[in-house]
């Protein structure tokens, strides 16, 4: 399971150092998480690109719960999304992540939670990929960037 942290104390440190320290909490966060989803990247293989979007990927975030955003590609090797979607429910559900949002091929992707009326393209643009690569992950931004031109 995923520690939960409470709020970081009060420190009597300077706000660059309060900020050196979330940001290695969090790279070290980052690294427990890819490490348990280890199984989960072997069987999604290149079908998708899973990431921590807005303050969690920036690495900012000190105390809420982890939430994922799970971009599909056009490479199902024939296996239905909803299956997949089961199987990494599952697997982030075990490691204690339960909120997953899923973008599904041609899915809007600034869109929260695939709703028009909740523009919130930071969420795409701040994420920091667990599983997938990083050359989709720079292709999944670039096509963000884009939609937001087409807004």
């Amino acid at each position: 399971m995923i520690p939960k942290f409470q709020e970081l104390p009060k420190l009597d440190i300077n706000p660059i150092s309060y900020y050196n320290i979330l940001q290695d909490l969090n790279r070290l966060i980052h690294l427990d998480l890819r490490k348990k989803m280890s199984a989960l990247a072997d069987t999604v293989g290149n079908m998708a690109t899973i990431t921590l979007p807005g303050s969690d990927g920036r690495k900012e975030n000190s105390n809420s719960e982890f939430e994922v955003i799970t971009i599909f590609n056009d490479n199902s090797q024939g296996i239905p999304l909803s299956e997949m979607q089961d199987v990494i429910k599952s697997s982030l559900g075990q490691i204690g992540i339960n909120q997953i949002e899923f973008k599904n091929p041609g899915s809007v992707l600034s869109y929260y939670n695939n709703d028009s009326n909740i523009v919130q393209p930071g969420r795409i643009a701040d994420s920091q990929q667990l599983i997938g690569n990083e050359e989709n992950l720079a292709t999944i931004k670039k096509k963000a960037a884009e939609e937001l031109m087409d807004f």
